[in-house]
């Protein structure tokens, strides 16, 4: 069952924009009134934190949003905190300053404390390795992919080369065959989703997985986009989006059907004229 922080991430990203027309439907629909009251009680919980927060130093994630904004000077003053640290606890807690904001530097000191026998070192390392993009970060991936998948996986991705292409498919289709955690597989199709973002194209094949796996309205979405600028959206997928539940991608749908049927139109009426 989702937490209440899947509801969040959906009221932030989506609801907002309908909120006159949810609290309206909310009058007759007990599961619509449901959302929007967990959303308000998110909305509530954040502010507590927020408030309980003020005077105190961030650290962990929330000191690793701030650090992304931060000038070079601030986050190497953070890389060093890290770098200073020889207990493994109190290094894994440094690193987590990185988890968001890129880790500056050589990465070999993050590779060292990914091969760490200290539980909590070894997970810091490889999550703030996921914001790394180096070869010697790729190539410990590939190395750590047979021991650890969940660990090394979304590293890899953040490193993807075009040769990558079918085994990046595999593994995450494996995944899905596996039946990993929901949360996790959702956030392994973000990360996939995501390598526009680094100016990379996922593989059309693992696009289609994606789109015929998720179980996501909106990375649903974000696939069949993705699909349409690498060419590879068939009538048969469009006609089926046109009757998703997911009103942007219905919307995406029908344009690129009417787009068609236009340049259909026109090639039947040039064939026509040199008749």
């Amino acid at each position: 069952m989702a937490d209440a922080t899947c509801f969040q991430w959906l009221y932030e990203s989506r609801g907002k924009r309908w909120l006159a027309a949810l609290e309206k439907r909310s009058r007759t629909s007990e599961q619509i009134a449901a959302y929007l009251r967990v959303s308000r009680q998110c909305e509530r919980e954040d502010e507590e934190r927020r408030e309980n927060r003020e005077g105190e130093s961030k650290k962990g994630v929330s000191l690793s949003f701030a650090l992304r904004r931060a000038d070079e000077h601030t986050v190497w003053s953070y890389a060093e905190k890290y770098l200073a640290q020889t207990e493994p606890e109190a290094r894994a807690e440094a690193l987590s300053a990185f988890f968001v904001c890129p880790w500056p530097g050589d990465p070999l000191p993050l590779i060292e404390d990914a091969r760490s026998g200290n539980i909590a070192l070894y997970q810091a390392a490889w999550r703030a390795l996921e914001k790394v993009r180096h070869p010697m970060v790729r190539q410990v991936a590939l190395e750590q992919l047979p021991r650890d998948a969940s660990a090394a996986l979304p590293v890899f991705i953040r490193n993807y080369r075009e040769e990558d292409a079918a085994l990046l498919a595999t593994l995450v289709e494996r995944a899905t065959a596996d039946k990993v955690d929901p949360n996790e597989l959702h956030l392994l199709h973000l990360d996939v989703l995501n390598m526009e973002l680094d100016g990379l194209k996922a593989p059309r094949a693992l696009l289609s997985h994606i789109y015929e796996t998720t179980r996501c309205s909106l990375c649903r979405e974000f696939a069949l986009k993705q699909m349409g600028r690498q060419r590879i959206l068939t009538d048969e997928i469009l006609q089926e989006c046109s009757l998703d539940c997911n009103p942007e991608t219905r919307s995406y749908a029908k344009r690129c059907l009417k787009r068609r049927s236009k340049i259909q139109e026109a090639e039947a009426t040039r064939r026509e004229n040199r008749r």
